[in-house]
Order: C-alpha cells, then sequence, then structure tokens
C-alpha cells in the first residue's frame, strides 16, 4: 500500500506507478474548501461531483483517477478553473 500527498501531478504520477505494479495507493486530494460542510459546491470534484471537504481528502487511487483534471487544473476561491 502506498500512501501519498504533494502535488498532483507527483501524486498522479505515483498512481500510474501502482497501477503497473499492481500495487493499491491512497491519495490526498487538496481543493479549496471555502465553507467545510459540502455545501457550496466549491470544493467538488469534477467527473465525480462530491465533496472533497466531506468524503476525502484521502480517497483510494481508483476513485481519484476518475476526477477529470486530475494534474491539470483546481478551482479557485469563486470556482472558476485555474490549471496547474
Amino acid at each position: 500500500m502506498v500512501m501519498t500527498c504533494g502535488p498532483e501531478i507527483m501524486m498522479k504520477a505515483a498512481m500510474d506507478i501502482c497501477e503497473k505494479a499492481g500495487v493499491p495507493i491512497e491519495v490526498s486530494i487538496e481543493r479549496y474548501m471555502k465553507c467545510g460542510t459540502g455545501v457550496c459546491g466549491n470544493c467538488c470534484v469534477d467527473g465525480l461531483g462530491i465533496p472533497v471537504c466531506k468524503k476525502g481528502p484521502v480517497m483510494r487511487g481508483e476513485m481519484a483517477r476518475e476526477i477529470e483534471g486530475l494534474a491539470k487544473w483546481h478551482r479557485d476561491s469563486v470556482g472558476m478553473k485555474v490549471e496547474w
């Protein structure tokens, strides 16, 4: 089992390596958490729609792989996409 946190591009590379090696991985996905209760939706990840403040930030690699834009963009304090 690999557990990782850090820059998303590094975690994505670790996910790729673990997938090839058949090793389970958990990643810590950081998003801007405005309300911390899942109400505002600012920390919801694209593709899954789950609020990171309530369902994360640590998630299995299989689930993290479903995030659209993983290691490509995140959302700022007003919800706009910002490229890494």
